[in-house]
């Protein structure tokens, strides 16, 4: 099945996703508990959306952000050590991880869609995760980050349209990944 959570809502219980989509339709659509992952699809069809909840992936589970040329900005901690399918949608899609240790406990895959045209997976101050494995997929997707910070990876996948990048400003200092 699927629901559309359209509204901000006050509750701090949290959300557990096993099978069929939930949609957010705001920041808050999740109120502030964890939002679980055990299956099914997470999506997010509006432009610039920002979610502050922690994420416990605990199976293979998706998370589809597919507007052209948007964003969904992740800023809670990720756990887990399910397979984090993210489809990445149409043309110029960007998925941020946007705080420092906010994968650093999280172990399991983090595997990309394969998009036909560049999209973009962004580890905008976020260091990454030593345990998880990032499968950029075959398609043309850029894993980057816009400070310039390190990012360390416990596996990485691609194929040959998938490129590793530094910082996307020219004022950020140089990016150190580690493998």
């Amino acid at each position: 099945g699927a629901v559309m959570l359209s509204a901000a809502n006050t509750g701090t219980g949290g959300l557990t996703i096993s099978s069929g989509t939930v949609t957010f339709g705001t920041n808050a659509s999740a109120g502030t508990g964890t939002i679980t992952l055990g299956g099914g699809m997470l999506s997010f069809p509006s432009a610039g959306l920002t979610i502050a909840n922690p994420v416990n992936v605990t199976s293979a589970s998706t998370i589809s952000n597919a507007v052209t040329s948007s964003s969904v900005t992740f800023t809670g901690t990720f756990t887990g050590s399910g397979t984090l399918n993210i489809a990445q949608g149409i043309t110029n899609v960007t998925t941020t991880f946007g705080t420092a240790a906010q994968l650093s406990t999280f172990a399991g895959t983090i595997k990309i869609s394969d998009a036909t045209v560049s999209s973009f997976l962004r580890m905008s101050g976020c260091s990454g995760s030593t345990a998880a494995t990032f499968d950029l997929g075959n398609g043309y997707i850029i894993m980057h980050t816009r400070t310039g910070n390190a990012v360390s990876i416990g596996a990485l996948k691609g194929g040959p349209y998938t490129q590793l990048m530094g910082a996307r400003t020219t004022t950020a200092a140089n990016t150190l990944y580690t493998i």
